[in-house]
């Protein structure tokens, strides 16, 4: 096994772990970065790359590049329900290519306590979560979220590779 896979499996199980106690130890308090759509605030806490997901001694690999692992607070600030789904958010590598959700995202959220993919965000409450998508190689990618519509307001997160 390469240095890369090792370091890759070590960020994963560190990954799991975290999310499963994120309750308890309160690592939703210092985002990385944060930003707003509208009345729609988007913070980001973590990203990891990897080639596999795993979750009380099972796993998952990808059967080709990477995994990308967003974890994502959001707060609805409006005084209406939201309806998140995969439309919300659209990844863009340093070389143009966009990226959907992952192909396997049922089999994904089977290892994820918390997924970001279909739910609704009441008025004025925040939801934690992930967003997971399949990727070619490790690089630097653009995160964009909007505010319910592509074509209302967006914006963006730059997810650096060796940040």
């Amino acid at each position: 096994m390469t240095i890369n896979k090792l370091l890759f499996t070590f960020c994963f199980c560190t990954l799991t772990i975290i999310s499963c106690r994120h309750n308890e130890n309160n690592i939703y308090e210092k985002p990385i970065k944060e930003l707003s759509v509208g009345q729609i605030n988007y913070k980001l806490y973590e990203k990891t790359f990897g080639t596999n997901v795993s979750k009380d001694g099972s796993q998952l690999d990808t059967s080709s590049g990477y995994f990308l692992i967003i974890n994502l607070g959001i707060t609805n600030k409006t005084n209406q329900s939201i309806n998140f789904d995969t439309s919300m958010y659209r990844l863009t590598s340093s070389r143009g290519n966009v990226f959907n959700f992952s192909d396997n995202q049922n089999e994904i959220l089977k290892y994820i306590d918390t997924s970001l993919n279909q739910l609704e965000i009441l008025p004025n409450t925040t939801k934690h979560g992930f967003i997971v998508f399949n990727i070619p190689s490790i690089d630097n990618y653009i995160l964009e979220v909007n505010n319910g519509s592509w074509t209302n307001k967006k914006n963006s997160f730059e997810i650096k590779s060796l940040e």
